[in-house]
């Protein structure tokens, strides 16, 4: 999980294929400097809700 947009850029070629399949399984957080405890508390409490509805879908 990082807190910036990474992704690998596709220039790089294809003996990297280990590097590109991390690269597409990182999340990337909307945060930035400037979020606050406020912002953050609300961008945990959508992420542990969505969670929560994706475990109720498949019958966790």
């Amino acid at each position: 999980m990082v807190s910036l947009y990474h992704e690998l850029v596709q220039e790089i070629d294809a003996s990297f294929d280990v590097e590109r399949d991390i690269s597409g399984r990182i999340l990337n957080l909307p945060v930035h400097q400037d979020a606050g405890g406020r912002d953050l508390d609300r961008l945990l409490q959508r992420m542990a809700a969505l969670i929560r509805d994706h475990r109720r879908e498949v019958g966790r």
